[in-house]
């Protein structure tokens, strides 16, 4: 069954555990992106297990093969369930992130769900190197998931991009609706926006976790 994960998308970390507090049992996953890891460091990723929950890491990292590796050194410590880092950044650089940080699931990013013109064939391509290199998976729209388990198995995909029925799409060019990822195949759907602004957020978390399981 796929799991819903939150983004944690502010700077404050009080803040940011409200929301932790607010929706634990509710969502699977945290995210914790640039910006709260810039503004708070390492410390939110061990408060955040403190409280039983696990953490996606998600500082998409591109840089170097070398510079990746010392940065996947020092993240090790911490000890993340997930950690991003761009596909771009090439098969040796994944590896070695990879082979640092065995204990975490290191995913590759495609095509971010805010860009226009993605292509199939882009995506599954990232995905082989995504392989090649010895992650766990990838971060990919929806709308390509069901090929790139199709090709891969075993791979693991996060989807970001998920807007239940009747909510805008906001600044996802490539939205798809809960069920209709979780049936072509995502293993993890992140939500942000729409459980954020809703009146009731831990009603429409439930909402999500609902239409997740039913047919599109």
């Amino acid at each position: 069954m796929s799991k819903l994960c939150f983004p944690l998308d502010c700077s404050d970390l009080d803040y940011a555990l409200t929301w932790v507090d607010r929706l634990a049992g509710h969502v699977d996953i945290f995210k914790v992106g640039t910006e709260l890891f810039f503004a708070s460091g390492s410390p939110v990723v061990q408060l955040l297990h403190e409280r039983g929950q696990e953490v996606f890491l998600d500082l998409k990292l591109h840089d170097i093969p070398t510079t990746m590796e010392r940065t996947a050194a020092v993240l090790s410590n911490v000890r993340p369930e997930f950690l991003t880092v761009h596909v771009a950044a090439g098969v040796d650089a994944m590896r070695r992130v990879a082979s640092a940080m065995e204990e975490t699931k290191i995913l590759g990013v495609t095509v971010l769900t805010s860009k226009h013109g993605a292509f199939r064939r882009d995506v599954l391509l990232m995905a082989d190197e995504a392989m090649e290199a010895g992650l766990s998976g990838v971060v990919c729209s929806g709308w390509y998931s069901f090929d790139v388990k199709r090709r891969w198995p075993e791979i693991f995909v996060a989807t970001p991009g998920i807007r239940p029925s009747g909510c805008p799409c906001d600044d996802q060019a490539i939205a798809m609706t809960p069920s209709d990822a979780a049936l072509n195949g995502s293993d993890m759907l992140i939500v942000g926006r729409p459980i954020r602004d809703a009146e009731d957020p831990v009603e429409m978390a439930d909402r999500i976790k609902l239409e997740m399981t039913l047919p599109g």
